[in-house]
């Protein structure tokens, strides 16, 4: 979903700045890895490691944690590195792009950008929130499945422990 995400905002600022093949490798590698890597490591480390740990939690405040996880490195994260990253390979090309003390100039190239935009920007936040949410909704279900039966398994031993001391007893 990160990568998803990040590959499709990274097409809107090389859009804009009309790089075409220019920079596209150093630009959908880093678009590729950069947010997947940072989301998969900050899910596991939040998410999927309370829930390892059987942390009591409410399922509801999980599942908003991962969405709310999941949107800032797949949309927040990329949408504020891309223009940058987009911006330098337009500048090493020898294209005319703000200097980084112009903040208005830079402004407006993000405004004009992201404004357009805002309907797919949306799109987006709700497909990851969905497929976050579901994803440590499942996560928590299966270790609720895996919880019952480690109880079960930790009963049947003590039962027959319980039946081994009653026939040695006997004997």
């Amino acid at each position: 979903m990160c990568a998803a995400s990040s590959i499709i905002i990274n097409g809107l600022f090389r859009r804009k700045l009309k790089l075409y093949d220019r920079g596209l490798v150093l630009t959908s590698v880093y678009s590729l890895a950069g947010p997947s890597i940072l989301g998969s490591f900050l899910y596991e480390k939040s998410i999927t490691e309370d829930l390892m740990l059987y942390k009591h939690g409410c399922p509801l405040c999980y599942e908003l944690k991962a969405a709310a996880l999941i949107n800032t490195t797949a949309i927040l994260f990329p949408i504020i590195t891309m223009p940058i990253l987009n911006l330098g390979c337009a500048a090493s090309l020898g294209l005319r792009v703000p200097y980084l003390t112009e903040v208005g100039e830079l402004a407006k190239f993000w405004i004009n950008v992201v404004k357009p935009a805002s309907k797919h920007l949306a799109t987006m936040f709700v497909m990851n929130s969905f497929i976050a949410s579901m994803l440590a909704r499942k996560q928590a279900n299966s270790m609720d499945i895996i919880a019952k039966v480690v109880l079960l398994v930790q009963k049947d031993i003590r039962e027959q422990e319980t039946f081994s001391m009653i026939e040695q007893t006997e004997c």
